[in-house]
């Protein structure tokens, strides 16, 4: 029979019980009720700091949340904080940076008379030949004098830029007057 019981099924007690009883053994039976007791009163009296954890919790769904929504957040943002300025308030200080001499501030003042078109009456004279941009400038309601004096100007730029002609210092001063004019109106 000595060799049979090996083979034999042993019945082990559940696991639970054989936890508590090893407890038991090292911690003894009223060590362990007492660290129940001791605990539940911790809970009941709200000992236990629930503000770190809370804290936790909150930094956690933060984080998440701009992990996850970044973008249209960091966009809202900055549209909150970018000043909403006025572009024809913008070419009007670059007009006024502008150095009125050669080819360069013929150039230049070319460039915010364009964009300043484009902005008020919602051509692309940036990106439209003389001739083009001639026949859109008929289609806005400027005064025939100012029509005159935006067409002579473009001619006269596109001339300074590819064939080298000259523009007086005079001249280029008499058409930055003409655009800030324009564009106080």
């Amino acid at each position: 029979m000595d060799e049979l019981e090996p083979l034999l099924p042993v019945a082990e007690p559940p696991l639970n019980e054989l936890d508590s009883s090893l407890y038991e053994e090292v911690f003894g039976a009223e060590a362990i009720q007492q660290e129940i007791e001791r605990i539940n009163t911790l809970v009941q009296s709200r000992e236990i700091p629930l503000f770190p954890l809370l804290l936790l919790l909150f930094v956690f769904t933060v984080g998440l949340l701009l992990y996850f929504y970044r973008e249209p957040l960091l966009k809202k943002l900055r549209t909150r904080l970018t000043p909403q300025v006025n572009p024809q308030t913008l070419l009007r200080k670059k007009l006024s940076k502008i150095s009125l001499q050669g080819k360069e501030g013929t150039e230049q003042l070319e460039l915010v008379l364009k964009r300043y078109l484009e902005l008020k009456y919602a051509f692309p004279f940036l990106s439209q030949s003389a001739s083009e941009e001639i026949l859109s400038l008929e289609k806005t309601s400027l005064s025939k004098n100012e029509k005159e004096w935006i067409t002579t100007f473009l001619k006269k730029a596109s001339l300074v830029k590819f064939s080298k002609e000259e523009i007086s210092d005079e001249e280029l001063k008499t058409y930055a007057k003409h655009t800030r004019k324009l564009m106080r109106n």
